[in-house]
């Protein structure tokens, strides 16, 4: 399963900081995720890009994830809309994109979702306190 496919709202915190206290301080709230929950839904319109989060460590991580994104594609960071940040608890250390054949310390993790977007395509950033920003292109 891929999760560069469109989702319904998604993002999450606490990668600086690695903790969910920095959702809290920051008025977000982490998100759970079951083990066995994707964060896909079915084929939505896209969402509407939104201005970058005011919040530093935020758009620190944001705009790491967007760089990324727009050195992968070969476009200017400018064509990169940023859709959603938000904090997650995954249920495991695969951080919700695990990698086949790998298995994970089933210990949650608070950790983000970042949705970005270029042209018609949406990506997810999936990341943690431990893990900075990369880029899910398949997991459960």
């Amino acid at each position: 399963m891929r999760c560069t496919a469109p989702m319904f709202g998604m993002l999450a915190l606490a990668a600086v900081t690695g903790s969910a206290s920095a959702a809290s301080s920051s008025g977000m709230t982490a998100t759970p995720v079951a083990p066995g929950e994707t964060l896909q839904g079915t084929a939505a319109p896209l969402s509407p890009a939104q201005p970058l989060p005011a919040d530093p460590q935020v758009r620190s991580i944001t705009t790491e994830a967007m760089a990324d994104l727009a050195g992968r594609l070969s476009i200017p960071v400018e064509r990169i809309d940023f859709v959603e940040f938000r904090p997650v608890l995954w249920p495991n250390r695969g951080l919700g994109c695990p990698r086949p054949g790998m298995i994970y310390p089933q210990v949650q993790e608070d950790g983000y979702l970042i949705r970005l977007r270029a042209g018609k395509r949406e990506f997810h950033y999936h990341g943690s306190g431990s893990r900075p920003p990369f880029l899910c292109e398949a997991g459960g």
